[in-house]
């Protein structure tokens, strides 16, 4: 038992009267974590599943689950933790059925990275919880998939609790998005009550699109926004697009302006700067071909016009991607003369050559660097 077990020291209060989750309300059924969170305690039921692709929000979960116990007075409250991964179902079954000297009540049982094993004993698991009652001790599920059409999903989804650890969605018939409602005031009330500031609602999205919809990023990131925070006065948009990260993707974004401009010096310089951030030459690549590749498809869209047409090529570039917003349509015209036809005809070869490369010959982040520098003394 003390090989397979972890214990998580809390203060809960003991009440050898009645137990203590009494008073507590239920929750039954299928949730999104941010709902979740956002809920008081809740009496934990016989058997509890987290699933979803953000272990971030699995963490924060499980911490609410265990912490819905808490009360003022100390006492003793563990949670048995084990790798699934290493455990069999002899170890699980011992630990939901061993009785404490100090009472059950207090203790929960978590199976970790379980989706190997509920693959391997689904059979048992079923009749395990079909037979489950509420005063069993708690069994929690930790895995990334958990199919609605299975009959595991079915009977927690009635007589237990799951949470879906993702971003939430908006359904409209067979169609779904991000419920970025739900997400802004979500991370709006994080910001402020764990990390001490105000922030807008527009600009915590803005976070959460510049961390890839990692949720364990945003909250560094509010962490770290916090620190710049000037008392009652809330973050903006265009401090979290200056504090995030934004000066990544901007300087990039300036290195290829600059090297199709002919300034080969300034793009290296901001390159290295990029480089030395900890960017991998892959990433940086990313973006580069993201914006070289619209003037290719230009040509080519340019090339399907009937010649000597007024305005063809600012209408050839608006439909390769280039918008005509803050001069980037203007800039990119005389960009693409000064490279001019024949090497702008030979970017997609040139793109796919460099790709290849990074990916097999140059995946070294020195030799990385030298195909990049290459690239802009190409466009240069």
């Amino acid at each position: 038992e003390q090989r397979d077990r972890v214990r998580l020291r809390l203060t809960v209060k003991r009440n050898y009267s009645y137990p203590i989750h009494r008073h507590l309300p239920h929750m039954n059924g299928t949730h999104n974590a941010l709902d979740f969170l956002a809920s008081g305690d809740v009496q934990l039921p016989a058997t509890t599943a987290l699933f979803g692709p953000q272990r971030y929000l699995q963490g924060l979960v499980l911490d609410h689950l265990i912490g819905t116990d808490q009360e003022k007075e100390s006492a003793e409250h563990f949670a048995i933790s084990l790798d699934a991964s290493s455990c069999e179902w002899v170890d699980v079954a011992d630990q939901l059925n061993c009785r404490s000297l100090f009472g059950d009540d207090n203790k929960i049982v978590i199976l970790r990275d379980a989706d190997e094993f509920v693959k391997k004993f689904r059979e048992r698991l079923e009749v395990l919880l079909a037979d489950r009652r509420p005063d069993d001790v708690p069994l929690v599920l930790v895995v990334g998939t958990w199919p609605a059409t299975t009959r595991l999903y079915k009977l927690i989804d009635k007589s237990g609790l799951q949470i879906q650890c993702d971003v939430p969605v908006i359904k409209s018939g067979r169609s779904s998005s991000n419920d970025t409602g739900k997400l802004g005031k979500w991370l709006v009330a994080r910001a402020a009550i764990v990390h001490g500031f105000k922030i807008e609602t527009d600009a915590v999205r803005l976070l959460f699109e510049l961390c890839e919809g990692d949720f364990g990023r945003a909250d560094q990131e509010l962490a770290r926004i916090g620190l710049y925070s000037e008392g009652d006065k809330s973050m903006d948009r265009k401090q979290v697009q200056e504090l995030v990260g934004g000066w990544r993707s901007q300087t990039m974004f300036e290195a290829i302006d600059a090297a199709v401009e002919g300034q080969a010096a300034i793009a290296l310089q901001l390159v290295d700067r990029l480089l030395k951030s900890g960017e991998h030459p892959l990433a940086l690549f990313g973006q580069l071909a993201w914006s070289l590749r619209r003037y290719s498809q230009a040509v080519r869209v340019l090339d399907r016009m009937p010649k000597g047409g007024k305005g063809a090529m600012r209408d050839a570039l608006q439909q390769a991607g280039f918008r005509n917003f803050r001069g980037e349509l203007e800039r990119a015209e005389p960009r693409m003369r000064r490279m001019g036809r024949e090497r702008v005809q030979q970017l997609s070869t040139v793109l796919l050559e460099i790709d290849r490369a990074l990916k097999g010959s140059h995946s070294r982040e020195d030799r990385g660097r030298l195909i990049l520098e290459k690239l802009i003394f190409w466009l240069a």
